[in-house]
């Protein structure tokens, strides 16, 4: 049988909540494809979820015992949630902890991350020091750094005989598991601020590793406190991928004695999780919170067949591949696949999805993975408001949930309170999945699912050039072609970077340039089976990447890549009073390459680096012009 691959483009003018496009097939046959029609770019979804946080979300009442933190917001009633205005809710959903009370704030402090606005970190610097953590009465202990079930009013001081959510006396209890890593979380994002960027203005701008050593005391906190179900130890609780790159964080700030502390709890856990035939178990048996954080704790120490259940229970609760928005990835309760869909989960448990399609190109099932794992990363912000769901009002709040059922049946796009109509007006939870859908965002460029000659290039362009036998006298203009990022395709970027298209290319082309539209643009996998074992990664922690181009030759070893060359774009810190004019940033290479490889700065000769076969690389640029370009490249040495 011969099979043919054909693409198409298809180019919408608008927001828009659904819209269909039926294909015509040659035997008559017609298929539906259903698109839901965000914002020209991802990256202005995150900046207008960002802007509506800091600004409509805020609780900016003196006199209110939630004064500075982050609140859910109803866009039914277009109002803020607050204790007064919603007395008959139970008090955790108005008391600015739990997921709910966590889910905007996460968003909001990983969003300034690759977006550092200076008015929206004084928001969340503000919820840190006069919230969260301030001198007497916070949420969180400065003793013993519990974190309370809720908030309550001062005047509330009154023993919790037994757990009741309506009941105000236990909001100070400070057992549930779940609430550590979303706080954790939030002190290792302050501290991510004040590395990257030294002209924020914060409480501890001088001091970045106060905040790393809170974030390492709630660690201590989260396992060695008391929690309802030994949460700590019997739970994979959201936001737990964070522990490894906490504990890299503490060895990068030669605090080695707490990193020791941290990984011996971090092991033990896992070990205790392999030991268990179905270690996936959350809070309520409908969850599917624990994906994330199980897979982390495998992947990070040497467990693979924890790793491999994880995964497979993962994709298990997924919607699959279905040619509709609304169940390309979404995960999937007890309810089925007409009700609760697009939840928090939905991206954050593609963190695992996607570590484990990059970790093993060899695998025909990382290639056939890809698909979901990149629909369910961006499926949620559909349920951003953009103007689809109403062209007007609070542009910038998310809807908590999906009900399909309702949808399939033709109920319209509308913001209510009410949980079955399609969209939920309360942004509840969604924040998390919008967190971890920027922790994992990336352009990734791999072997077609379907093709297995052609390329497809997931939230990125990918153009092919030097096909084999073409140029073989002139081997150094081939290279050169690559080299120049600065004006190859500039008109095919500029056109196409703000589009979620695919295209297909040789899959054997000598020189390949990438050019991501991501919401980040910060970090590329390249996972193709022909380059070896392990994925190639490129990734910056603070600028962003323009254009990625890779020379390919066959080698001792088969197919190897001898050229990297990255164009890079200066993101602006908004709003600061005392703007650098040159800032560092950190470049992180490898997984793919083998062999020793001589690094230049623009132009000029900077570092000479030895890989091996899935070991990557961190270099930093000291010097880095805040206002212009600038480019880095990778030539291996003969």
């Amino acid at each position: 049988t011969t099979t043919t691959t054909t693409t198409f483009s298809v180019v919408f003018d608008r927001p828009s909540w659904v819209e269909p496009v039926d294909v015509t097939l040659a035997n008559g046959l017609t298929t539906r494809l259903t698109f839901s029609v965000v914002a020209p770019s991802l990256s202005e979804m995150v900046l207008l979820r960002a802007r509506f946080v800091a600004d409509k979300q805020v609780d900016t009442n003196p006199s209110s015992f939630t004064q500075h933190a982050i609140l859910m917001y109803d866009a039914g009633a277009r109002q803020l949630m607050t204790r007064d205005k919603y007395p008959g809710l139970p008090h955790f959903e108005t008391g600015a902890s739990d997921d709910l009370g966590f889910a905007d704030v996460l968003f909001l402090s990983e969003a300034n991350v690759y977006y550092p606005n200076q008015t929206q970190v004084a928001v969340f610097d503000r919820y840190l020091e006069r919230f969260l953590f301030p001198p007497r009465g916070g949420l969180q202990s400065r003793t013993d750094f519990g974190v309370k079930r809720w908030a309550e009013p001062p005047s509330v001081s009154c023993p919790c005989p037994s757990l009741n959510l309506n009941n105000p006396c236990c909001g100070s209890n400070t057992d549930r598991s779940y609430n550590y890593p979303h706080v954790i979380n939030l002190w290792f994002n302050a501290y991510r601020l004040c590395r990257l960027y030294p002209e924020l203005d914060m409480v501890h701008s001088g001091n970045r590793t106060v905040y790393l050593e809170r974030a390492f005391l709630t660690a201590q906190a989260f396992f060695m406190l008391p929690m309802w179900g030994n949460g700590s130890w019997a739970l994979g609780n959201m936001g737990e991928s964070v522990f490894p790159l906490l504990a890299q964080a503490l060895l990068d700030e030669n605090m080695a004695a707490q990193h020791a502390v941290l990984w011996g709890w971090w092991r033990a856990k896992a070990v205790g999780f392999a030991a268990r035939p179905y270690p996936y178990g959350s809070e309520i048996s409908e969850d599917t919170t624990a994906f994330e954080a199980v897979y982390a704790l495998a992947s990070t120490t040497g467990h693979a067949g924890l790793m491999r259940r994880s995964i497979a229970a993962n994709l298990a609760t997924r919607g699959g591949r279905a040619p509709d928005f609304k169940h390309y990835g979404s995960d999937v309760r007890c309810f089925g696949d007409t009700d609760y869909q697009l939840s928090y989960m939905t991206a954050l448990g593609a963190l695992a999805l996607l570590a484990y399609a990059t970790g093993n190109t060899t695998s025909t099932a990382a290639v056939e993975l890809l698909p979901v794992t990149m629909g369910a990363l961006v499926a949620q912000w559909s349920s951003v408001n953009c103007g689809q769901v109403h062209p007007t009002t609070d542009l910038g709040t998310v809807g908590w949930v999906l009900n399909h059922q309702l949808f399939d049946q033709g109920a319209t796009a509308d913001w209510s309170a009410d949980p079955s109509i399609t969209v939920n007006a309360l942004t509840g939870e969604a924040g998390l999945g919008l967190f971890g859908a920027l922790r994992a965002s990336a352009a990734v460029l791999s072997l077609h699912p379907l093709n297995a000659s052609a390329l497809v290039c997931y939230h990125c362009d990918v153009d092919a050039l030097g096909m084999p036998g073409q140029n073989e006298g002139d081997a150094a203009a081939v290279a050169q072609v690559a080299r120049t990022t600065a004006d190859l395709g500039n008109a095919v970027m500029t056109e196409r970077k703000n589009a979620t298209s695919l295209r297909v290319d040789d899959a054997n082309s000598r020189v390949l340039c990438v050019s991501p539209h991501d919401a980040l643009r910060q970090r590329l996998w390249v996972v193709l089976p022909q380059l070896g074992p392990a994925s190639l990664l490129v990734k910056m922690d603070r600028d962003y990447m323009q254009r990625v181009c890779l020379e390919q030759q066959a080698g001792d070893h088969g197919i190897g890549v001898t050229h990297v060359s990255v164009q890079l774009g200066a993101r602006p810190v908004v709003g600061t009073v005392s703007p650098l004019p040159f800032h560092r940033a950190t470049a992180t290479i490898g997984g793919g390459l083998e062999g020793d490889f001589a690094m230049t700065y623009n132009g000029q000769p900077f570092a000479n680096l030895t890989f091996a076969l899935g070991e990557t690389q961190t270099v930093t640029f000291p010097n880095i012009d805040s206002a212009d370009m600038s480019n880095f490249a990778l030539n291996k040495r003969t």
